[in-house]
């Protein structure tokens, strides 16, 4: 068996293997409406991929869901055109009003 090393050259072909950078990864406390078991809570996630500039993103849960009084983590991911994903993943609180 052989085994050959070296270095692919093919002019005008760029390999992308960098993943995105995603943005906006921010954990946030919010205050849930007095006798309210749940609050709506908002958040903005971008991603910036260096091949491909923006590309989209998707979070569970979604920006503007209800969350629950208590700890919820959201995680996000965003993937470019040539498969390489970012992930990220931050918490909302959401706290009882006095």
């Amino acid at each position: 068996t052989d085994t050959w090393v070296g270095t692919l050259s093919v002019p005008g072909l760029e390999f992308d293997v960098s993943r995105p950078t995603l943005e906006g990864i921010v954990s946030k406390t919010v205050r849930a409406p007095r006798g309210a078991k749940r609050a709506r809570v908002t958040y903005t996630v971008s991603a910036r991929d260096e091949v491909d500039g923006s590309v989209p993103v998707s979070c569970r849960p979604r920006s503007g869901s209800r969350f629950r009084i208590g700890r919820t983590v959201v995680n996000c991911s965003a993937t470019d055109s040539s498969g390489n994903t970012a992930t990220a993943r931050f918490t909302i609180i959401v706290k009882r009003r006095r």
